[in-house]
């Protein structure tokens, strides 16, 4: 579990608490992992402590039977995967930061002071848009 320095605390390095104040004032970061982090400034975080809004997509699938005496069928479809997304570009995509909040690495131990050294990771928790954008598949199928 990660430490999560508190850029307010003095013992705080100047260059970690400058990143810190700074991911905080960056709009692209996930405000689920700011949340995250103010409530557990100062100590460490919890297990499993992350969260992601629900995030769904809808199909829809449209048919027409087309029959001929004696001859047969055709079926005409169109298959509309997102379908969400085709009305709205923010519907259907989701914002699903996995693993991401790793906000420190470590850079080396300083022996004289017994202490690791951390660089700070600017990006961490920037929100990464996923899902598919909609798409549509058409399809005929002829009986006999």
């Amino acid at each position: 579990m990660a430490f999560l320095f508190d850029p307010n605390d003095r013992n705080t390095p100047t260059a970690i608490a400058n990143g810190i104040n700074a991911w905080f004032a960056n709009p692209d970061v996930s405000e689920a992992a700011k949340r995250l982090y103010r409530e557990n400034m100062g100590g460490f975080a919890p297990r499993n402590g992350g969260f992601n809004p629900f995030a769904g997509t809808f199909d829809a699938r449209i048919i027409k039977k087309f029959t001929k005496k004696n001859l047969g069928s055709v079926e005409l479809s169109a298959d509309i995967f997102n379908v969400a997304n085709l009305m709205n570009k923010e519907w259907g995509r989701n914002q699903n930061l996995g693993r991401e909040l790793r906000i420190f690495q470590i850079a080396g131990f300083d022996p004289t002071a017994r202490q690791y050294r951390y660089n700070f990771q600017s990006n961490t928790a920037v929100d990464p848009i996923g899902g598919t954008p909609w798409r549509i598949q058409l399809g005929a199928r002829v009986n006999f």
